[in-house]
């Protein structure tokens, strides 16, 4: 595929083929319906293949080189009186070709000629199946058999199910002219099935859609935006919600949290840009991953700053980075590191682009916004120190002891220690007598 479309760009001054295509609800057979449709004479001036042909003149727009085939147009100058296509045996009336050059066929499908050729309903429902079966040669080159035979769907009543008209798009190079050509196919789409819905007898269910083979490739790029911002948000919340429980109810901590993942998020799109990582499904999921991943680099520091007792936000800052950083960094960067580079020597690009370099750049960004980001917003707008936290976190006194008789033992750690001090008493002597109650 790739191939083709090179070739395609190179050797060829029009792009892929484009198919409007015509839902089941609308009455070709009407002279009102043909004339929605065809672009020669007698024809709307804002039908479906002169709409198509007025966008032709915009192509900047547009994205459309060629203006689209039209089956109708054919038909009605294959049913011309004056051409040898359309002809009827005189013996059995069946179809008579075009190659038959003998008697045997004399009479013309339509036998009137007026200014303007519009087959009767009954005559249109007749003659199209002949027309579509038709092979075109030198007598008759408007012949239906290989244009149009896939063209038009019939059903079992002879109705038509689906049609489409086939146009061609400008040569596209790159994802944003494919996007910006599928979004202007669409828009053209619309308003041609509002037009053809105001012909009497349409279905109010009748559109018109354009396709071609790579529309179902870029047709995500439509509302990936909108989509990834939305995911992004349904995870950002019930992270915020999560820090703030288990930070102690601590709103500003779990808000410096958040602020912090937004802006891993929105360098590591950044560097997306910088490093030649197009924007897509999975790098959405990438980066709805990197949410979940960023939580490891931010929550433990906060934590760490929220549990800390020293006097200034400063000194609570440094005394968490040098406790939980070096945590932080053994724990979560070493862990994530060794496994992305092997994805460095993976054969497919599929691999390196969206798995190696951005899950690099996730862990790396992370990795900086937490360690040096992180604690200097701390130390600016960090909350004030948690009482609860901190005695959570403190260590617990040791129990009471009794003695064997029954009296109670206490000790005071800090009325001892001085005690042993002052007379002397090292480290390693024996611990004095505590006292009895």
């Amino acid at each position: 595929m790739v191939q083709y479309f090179q070739y395609l760009n190179q050797y060829f001054m029009v792009g892929l083929p484009t198919y409007f295509v015509t839902t089941g609800g609308y009455n070709f057979s009407t002279e009102p319906g043909m004339n929605s449709v065809c672009s020669s004479a007698g024809c709307d001036n804002n039908s479906l293949t002169q709409k198509i042909q007025h966008a032709t003149s915009f192509p900047n727009v547009s994205y459309l080189a060629i203006p689209a085939s039209s089956w109708v147009d054919d038909f009605i100058d294959w049913l011309n009186p004056l051409s040898r296509c359309c002809r009827i045996s005189a013996g059995d009336g069946q179809f008579c070709p075009s190659t038959n050059t003998t008697a045997s066929c004399p009479l013309t499908c339509m036998r009137n000629l007026s200014e303007v050729i519009r087959p009767s309903v009954e005559q249109f429902n007749r003659f199209l199946p002949w027309f579509l079966h038709d092979m075109p040669n030198l007598n008759c080159p408007k012949g239906g058999l290989g244009a149009y035979d896939t063209a038009v769907k019939l059903g079992p009543d002879g109705e038509i199910q689906a049609s489409r008209f086939m146009a061609y798009h400008t040569p596209l190079t790159n994802s944003q002219e494919y996007t910006a050509a599928l979004r202007a196919a669409r828009a053209l789409a619309t308003n041609i099935t509002h037009s053809m819905r105001r012909v009497p007898g349409t279905d109010p269910n009748f559109r018109v859609f354009p396709y071609t083979v790579t529309y179902v490739f870029y047709e995500q790029y439509l509302t990936i935006v909108n989509e990834g911002l939305f995911n992004l948000a349904l995870c950002l919340v019930p992270t915020f919600a999560v820090c703030c429980v288990l930070l102690g109810m601590d709103l500003r901590s779990g808000l410096i949290n958040l602020l912090t993942i937004i802006m891993i998020l929105v360098d590591t799109v950044g560097a997306m840009t910088l490093w030649g990582i197009s924007y897509n499904a999975i790098s959405l999921i990438n980066l709805v991953t990197a949410v979940g991943i960023s939580v490891e680099f931010v929550s433990h520091l906060t934590r760490a700053f929220a549990v800390s007792t020293q006097p200034t936000r400063l000194e609570r800052a440094k005394e968490a980075t040098v406790n939980m950083g070096s945590a932080v960094f053994a724990g979560v960067a070493m862990t994530n590191l060794p496994g992305i580079v092997v994805l460095a020597f993976a054969k497919a690009q599929l691999i390196q682009i969206f798995f190696f370099r951005l899950n690099l750049l996730i862990t790396l960004l992370g990795l900086l916004h937490g360690l040096l980001f992180l604690p200097v917003l701390l130390s600016y707008f960090g909350p004030s120190p948690s009482p609860a936290a901190a005695l959570a976190e403190a260590p617990q006194p040791e129990p009471e002891k009794r003695s064997p008789e029954g009296s109670l033992t206490v000790r005071n750690p800090s009325f001892q220690d001085k005690e042993e001090q002052s007379k002397g008493q090292g480290p390693g002597d024996p611990p004095m007598a505590s006292h009895r109650l």
